[in-house]
């Protein structure tokens, strides 16, 4: 939108903020706002709360999978208050276990025949970010790592599993942050694209874990290689986030280059090495959106 610079004085110059985003926020007068600049951006924020957000569902006639992604995406959303019209006990039973292991902050605030409402009860803060992305990095990373030492011992762990649940919440806690507080500004969609690209990352070692039926489900040595070169690739985006340096793609793409050669060299294909070849080809996907977070 285009705003006509009005003057004051010789060296007052004045425009005027959209009425929309006024009620949203109710900015009186007196009120401060924040002002920062981006490069050639002026960014106009407030600290108020924005209103919350209602919304009421029918999940009814919906499968397990739909709901699920309907309900992940009213939180990730930002939405406050939920309610919910459903069947039966299953579905009943699927709506406690998203709030339990998805909804941060949320709780029951009424329970009817075939009607529950949530209502998140937590005070969401900015502040809280970064601190959880970098945790979803972290168990993510430890994931992999755990995974690949229960190869190696020839142990099944059943709590690496639980790691993904907790990516999952961290990862849905800061897309809702996204949403709802516009954090990272005018980088918010590269910044929402990792985060999004993160959880996938996490899902794959999930899948190579359900791959475990017994302890004799072992790799050979050639795929563990691989295994823990992908490993260590993660950990180079991870730190290419946090201490970004554009030189330092180089090698991180010379360490692509040699996990795709063995892993052309390796003539057995099985279920595991196909996961990890997409786990690379996600890990690669960081490449683009953190170049441009930092540009």
């Amino acid at each position: 939108m285009k705003r006509k610079v009005i003057t004051l004085s010789d060296t007052t110059f004045v425009i005027t903020l959209p009425l929309d985003w006024i009620r949203k926020y109710d900015i009186k007068k007196g009120d401060y706002i924040d002002l920062s600049q981006i490069n050639d951006d002026l960014l106009v924020s407030v600290d108020s709360i924005p209103l919350k957000k209602n919304i009421k569902i029918d999940i009814s006639n919906l499968t397990e999978r739909v709901i699920r992604w309907q309900l992940s995406a009213l939180h990730k959303s930002g939405y406050d208050h939920i309610e919910i019209l459903y069947a039966n006990k299953d579905q009943e039973k699927l709506i406690y276990e998203l709030m339990k292991n998805l909804f941060t902050g949320f709780n029951i605030l009424s329970e009817t025949a075939n009607c529950l409402i949530l209502r998140s009860i937590a005070k969401e803060d900015k502040q809280e970010f970064d601190a959880a992305l970098r945790r979803a990095f972290r168990i993510t990373l430890l994931m992999g790592n755990e995974l690949l030492d229960c190869f190696k011992k020839r142990e099944i762990n059943e709590h690496i599993k639980e790691k993904e649940l907790i990516n999952n919440q961290l990862t849905n806690f800061c897309q809702r942050l996204i949403n709802k507080h516009n954090y990272g500004g005018n980088k918010a969609t590269f910044l929402y694209a990792i985060i999004w690209n993160l959880e996938k990352v996490c899902d794959n070692y999930k899948y190579i874990f359900d791959t475990i039926n017994t302890i004799e489900d072992l790799i050979e040595p050639n795929i563990l290689e691989v295994f823990e070169l992908i490993n260590e690739y993660l950990n180079d985006y991870y730190n290419l986030f946090y201490e970004f340096e554009l030189t330092k793609l180089n090698k991180i793409n010379q360490k692509q280059n040699l996990i795709k050669e063995k892993i052309k060299n390796i003539q057995k294909k099985d279920e595991i090495l196909n996961h990890l070849q997409v786990l690379m080809t996600q890990i690669t996907d960081f490449s683009a959106s953190i170049i441009a977070l930092n540009s």
